[in-house]
Formats: structure tokens, C-alpha cells, sequence
């Protein structure tokens, strides 16, 4: 009789522990089928971000639109991806692994991309709108525009490429001299073209915008990042802000364009200008943060601070863009 006993008492333990054994593999199996699912979510994604990453494209009135859908497109689908996951049953979830918080240098290195990221949306919009006033200064017929656009772009990306080489410091004398003067043969055409499309009074337009477009650049920087902290100056400001920054900006050659067959010249006659750029424009910066006392309220001085700086900082970093990154293609 007790060997009876004995015995349905580990048939039970048994039959126990093979249902709890059956119940454990089938949360197993549940958890393998979500991570499965959520494996697939996460190739979908990939899918659509690959889909819907911002291509390196010229700026022209449908593309842009093509880019803000594009960028749309991505918002869209990182959205729907972090909605399913948070759609995800809690007994399929699966925790991604612990990862220690990042270190202050990380910390910092996160800030200054963000700030980058600010920088180029400025920059890009700062841009824009120096274009759009270029266009209507000159005002040309739809044919001419569209020449002279193609040939300012194609006469900007040689010029680019030769001023990389050329800031290389490990350049000898007769090398330097030799690229200038292939810099020299493959963008004075471009130049002779550009003054044949345009003429000769609006070629001088043209050359005397470009020759002050970086501090152009730095006055739109200075009005978007006011915009942004909903302390914007009024039109009279604006203008006045404009015409501080153009005039001090003639004392540095360092900083004006090389977009004009000048501002290329003083490049390739003296490639050590470009190395001046950094401090030239520390300099710059703090003559026109003096220079605007009286001109802007507390709270605007302290904006424009704020975006100069974080200017000179993506230069110092690296992670600047156009003017920052290469002295001359702003």
C-alpha cells in the first residue's frame, strides 16, 4: 500500500513538472515568434530608411520638394517602427542589453552633432535665400538662369576640388605652383564663360555679391538663429546688421568668396590664406559682437554670441559644413 502511495505521488511530480516543462516551451516558442516578428520589423525598416535617405542632390525648386518628402518619408518610418515596438505583448518583448551611459566626452559628442545638425539646417536655408536674392538681383530670362546656374555649379566644383589639394600642407613649392596653375586653366574658362552669359555690367553684380557672401552667410545664421529663439529683429535691424557685417568682412580676404576669378586668386597665389581662416574669423566675430551694442536688446546680443560661437565650434570640430569644412565653398 505505501509503495502505491509512493508511486502516484511521483507520477503527479512527474506529470507536474512535463506540463510546467510543456507551458515553459510554449512562452519560449511565443518569445522566439515576437523576436522573429519584430526581426522582420526591423528589416522592414531598414527597407524604408534606405528608401527614404536624403540623397546629396542640387538645390532646385522640385528637388527640394523631393527632399522634404523624402525626409517625411523617414520621420514617417522611424514613427511606425517605434509604435510597433511599443505595440509589442509584454511576454514577447525582448529587452535590448544594458549599455553602460555615456561617458561626458560622449555626452559632448552628442551635443556638438546635434548642434551640427542645427548648423546645417540654417546654413542650408541661409543659403537658399542668398540664392534667391542673387536671382533677383540679376534677373535674367529662364534660358540664361538655367546657363548660368550650370556653369556656377560646375565652376564650383572645380574650384573645390583643386582648393583641397591645394591646403594640403605636405605640398612642396613646385607642386603648389604646378596645381595652381592646372586650378588656374580648368576655372578661368568657367569665369570667361560666366562674364559672357551674364555681361559685363551684370557679371560686376554678380562678382561684387559673391565677394561678400560669406558675411551674407553669417548675417542670415545670425537672423535664423534670432527666428528660432523667438527674438527676431525687425526689417530696419536686419538691414543695418547686414551692412555692419559687409563692410568689416573687406578687412579680412580670407573670409570673402572664392565663387569671384578674385577671391580664387588670392587662393592660389597665397593657398596660406586659407589657414587664416579660423582665426580670421575668432576675429571677426568679436569686432561684430562689439560692434552691435546699442543695435541689438540683451536678449538678441546673447543669441548672436551664442550662434557665432557655435559657428566657430563646428569649424574647430570638424563637423562643420561648407564654409567650415572647406575654406572658400561657402
Amino acid at each position: 500500500m505505501r509503495s502505491r502511495k509512493i508511486s502516484f505521488v511521483v507520477t503527479l511530480v512527474i506529470i507536474a513538472l512535463a506540463w510546467l516543462n510543456y507551458f515553459e516551451h510554449e512562452k519560449l516558442r511565443e518569445a522566439q515568434r515576437q523576436v522573429k516578428l519584430l526581426s522582420a520589423k526591423v528589416h522592414r525598416l531598414e527597407a524604408l530608411l534606405d528608401e527614404a535617405r536624403l540623397p546629396v542632390i542640387p538645390d532646385t525648386v522640385s528637388q527640394e520638394k523631393s527632399r522634404l518628402n523624402q525626409g517625411r518619408n523617414y520621420q514617417a518610418a522611424v514613427e511606425a517602427f517605434e509604435k510597433q515596438i511599443q505595440d509589442l505583448p509584454e511576454a514577447g518583448r525582448v529587452e535590448p542589453p544594458a549599455f553602460p551611459p555615456p561617458n561626458s566626452a560622449e555626452v559632448q559628442a552628442i551635443q556638438k552633432m546635434k548642434q551640427g545638425s542645427i548648423l546645417r539646417t540654417r546654413h542650408r536655408a541661409a543659403s537658399n535665400m542668398l540664392d534667391n536674392a542673387l536671382g533677383e538681383l540679376l534677373d535674367l530670362p529662364p534660358e540664361t538662369a538655367e546657363r548660368f546656374r550650370a556653369l556656377v555649379i560646375e565652376r564650383q566644383a572645380a574650384a573645390n576640388e583643386y582648393i583641397v589639394q591645394l591646403l594640403s600642407r605636405d605640398l612642396t613649392e613646385g607642386q603648389r605652383a604646378e596645381l595652381a596653375e592646372q586650378a588656374a586653366a580648368v576655372v578661368q574658362p568657367l569665369d570667361a564663360a560666366i562674364a559672357q552669359t551674364l555681361g559685363e555690367e551684370l557679371n560686376q553684380v554678380y562678382q561684387d555679391f559673391e565677394d561678400v557672401r560669406m558675411a551674407r552667410i553669417q548675417h542670415q545664421l545670425a537672423v535664423l538663429a534670432e527666428k528660432d529663439a523667438d527674438v527676431p529683429l525687425n526689417a530696419v535691424y536686419e538691414e543695418q546688421l547686414l551692412d555692419l557685417m559687409v563692410q568689416q568682412i573687406q578687412d579680412y580676404p580670407s573670409l570673402q568668396s572664392t565663387r569671384t576669378p578674385q577671391g580664387f586668386a588670392r587662393v592660389l597665389q597665397d593657398p596660406e590664406i586659407a589657414f587664416e581662416r579660423t582665426e580670421d574669423l575668432a576675429t571677426y566675430h568679436h569686432e561684430i559682437s562689439q560692434m552691435t551694442d546699442g543695435l541689438l536688446s540683451p536678449e538678441q546680443s546673447a543669441v548672436l554670441n551664442a550662434n557665432l560661437q557655435l559657428q566657430r565650434e563646428m569649424q574647430e570640430s570638424g563637423l562643420a559644413i561648407l564654409t567650415q569644412t572647406v575654406p572658400g565653398t561657402e
